[in-house]
């Protein structure tokens, strides 16, 4: 969460922009969204360790640990859904594909807590995990690698 607020990566090396942070544009819009919205995804899963940390060694109810997990992914699609605020049409679907695939992964982290021993409820939260990391390098390619698709072509 730090280095996402506060680091940056200028010419192949990082730096430290504590000073630097604006955080308002100069005609007074609120500048650094798409940080806040990583901080938050990293703040969910956050908290969802530092419970499954507590149910180790506390006394807490049954499934709360599966709860802040569930949440956690919960937060993630909601905040993949709507970050799409000046993107093209391409990027626009990309992240909403992976929202998508965060939800599927939501469900089967929601269902375990009714079930936590079921093998297909585990299998389906493996399996969403590893759909979403592939997309994630896949769409990271895509749109920032060296395979950059121009939304116009058709080709």
């Amino acid at each position: 969460i730090f280095a996402e607020a506060f680091l940056n990566v200028r010419g192949g090396r990082l730096v430290f922009q504590m000073y630097e942070v604006k955080f308002w544009d100069e005609c007074g819009y609120f500048s650094v969204m798409s940080r806040l919205y990583h901080i938050t995804l990293y703040l969910g899963f956050l908290v969802s360790g530092i419970v499954d940390l507590l149910s180790v060694y506390c006394k807490l109810p049954k499934c709360t640990s599966q709860l802040f997990l569930a949440l956690a992914f919960y937060n993630q699609a909601f905040l993949f859904y709507y970050h799409v605020h000046g993107r093209n049409l391409f990027n626009i679907t990309i992240h909403k594909l992976l929202a998508m695939c965060i939800v599927v992964t939501a469900v089967f982290v929601t269902l375990r807590m009714l079930n936590p021993r079921n093998l297909l409820i585990n299998t389906g939260i493996a399996a969403g995990m590893i759909l979403q990391g592939t997309h994630l390098i896949q769409a990271g390619s895509l749109i920032y690698g060296t395979a950059k698709i121009h939304p116009t072509s058709h080709s």
